[in-house]
């Protein structure tokens, strides 16, 4: 369903991201409308990004993808940076997709399932000691007008939001080539365990008889939604993760439930969901890339939409420059005292500093406009009092009502 609605860039106040173009298309299948003009939009210096306009319940959305082949922290920081440029009102992002799980006894997460990242840890981020790695990553908690709906939207999953079901409904008007992508698939739901390694590309999630013994036995979840939500902690790093015993490793240190390539770079006011499409190990395959991304899709509009529209704060006038700059310059602090390697840091550094000389110029802007509006103010008010003078002097003429 489309309109030509009466929209500026100023009714834009969430971003949805997407690393994938499955992510991406699973998103704009599920947008409520989608939005072909709108008008005042004019992208700021450097931003190439494409969006794609819409909404989501009573929410106006901005929904943009990273670059094709580019996945990972700077990617997403870049263009998380640039939406809020072009779209000043944006007061949360959400990145939505697929990750792959980290199941544990206490965290039974399986594919098709999807997570709310409450938490994001940047695993790669830190500095080696004597005494071994030294996490020192940090990435902000997401908003509290987020946070605070977590546990209520849980619940309703728990009793009467069946996402599975509203995937169905979502998916059985698309055309047959999309509906294909986002179907959920006929094959089992395999782990196997951490010490069996694959190191070729691997088809033992379909394959018939795999042995018992390479198995992790799991009771069959009980009858009622297969599909569960779970809340947590998300691991994210620039790499795929694919070794089962350094997943481990970290999901017992950090209690992570789920790894992903991109919510690190996602420095201010965002929400990770994810849809499990492979257990972090040797054995991930794209099979359930389509259905997982379609369950985050949909989990996350869902979720969208019981945040009211009146508690989404929009800014009244000119933004904060000096706090604007101050949160930039932090992060570029943060970048360079925690990044993996020397080249993830210059371009992280690089796409900051980037987003710093925007701020900078759009000051330069704002002082000029104020030197315009006094310019005319000064001219105004000599014009004023010209006015005043000639009706003082008329007032006191001879001849005049107010004359001696």
């Amino acid at each position: 369903m489309t309109r030509t609605p009466s929209l500026n860039i100023h009714d834009f106040t969430v971003g949805w991201i997407c690393g994938l173009l499955v992510e991406y298309t699973a998103a704009l299948s599920i947008l409520d409308e989608i939005y072909h003009t709108v008008t005042g939009i004019l992208p700021a210096k450097n931003d190439h990004n494409i969006y794609t306009l819409g909404r989501i319940g009573n929410h106006n959305v901005v929904v943009v993808s990273l670059p094709t082949d580019s996945p990972g922290i700077v990617s997403a920081s870049i263009v998380e940076a640039n939406i809020r440029t072009t779209f000043p009102s944006i007061q949360f992002s959400l990145m939505v997709g697929i990750a792959g799980a980290s199941p544990q006894p206490k965290n039974d997460v399986r594919l098709g399932d999807v997570v709310i990242g409450t938490k994001v840890v940047p695993y790669l981020f830190g500095k080696t000691t004597p005494h071994g790695f030294e996490y020192t990553g940090y990435v902000p908690r997401p908003p509290d007008i987020l946070l605070r709906r977590v546990n209520h939207m849980m619940y309703r999953c728990m009793v009467n939001l069946d996402i599975a079901l509203l995937i169905e409904e979502k998916t059985r008007h698309l055309p047959n080539p999309l509906r294909r992508m986002f179907l959920r698939p006929e094959m089992a739901d395999r782990l196997y365990i951490s010490d069996y390694v694959h190191e070729e590309e691997c088809n033992c999630q379909i394959s018939s008889s795999p042995s018992p013994s390479h198995l992790i036995s799991r009771d069959p979840r009980p009858p009622g939604p297969q599909l569960v939500v779970h809340s947590g902690t998300i691991a994210s790093g620039d790499q795929v993760m694919k070794d089962a015993r350094t997943r481990d490793e970290l999901a017992k240190r950090f209690n992570i439930l789920c790894f992903d390539m991109e919510s690190a770079g996602l420095t201010r006011g965002a929400l990770t969901i994810r849809g499990i499409d492979n257990y972090a190990d040797s054995h991930k395959n794209d099979k359930w890339h389509g259905y997982a991304a379609m369950a985050a899709a949909v989990f996350a509009a869902e979720f969208l939409k019981m945040v009211p529209v009146g508690d989404v704060p929009v800014p009244n006038g000119p933004p904060n420059m000096t706090n604007e700059m101050r949160v930039l310059i932090d992060e570029v602090r943060r970048i360079k005292d925690g990044a993996a390697n020397e080249r993830t840091a210059i371009l992280a550094m690089n796409a900051k500093l980037g987003i710093l000389e925007q701020r900078l110029g759009r000051l330069d802007q704002l002082e000029e406009t104020i030197r315009n509006v006094e310019s005319k103010v000064d001219l105004a008010m000599e014009r004023l009092w010209s006015c005043e003078d000639i009706h003082n002097r008329v007032w006191a003429s001879p001849g005049s009502e107010g004359g001696v």
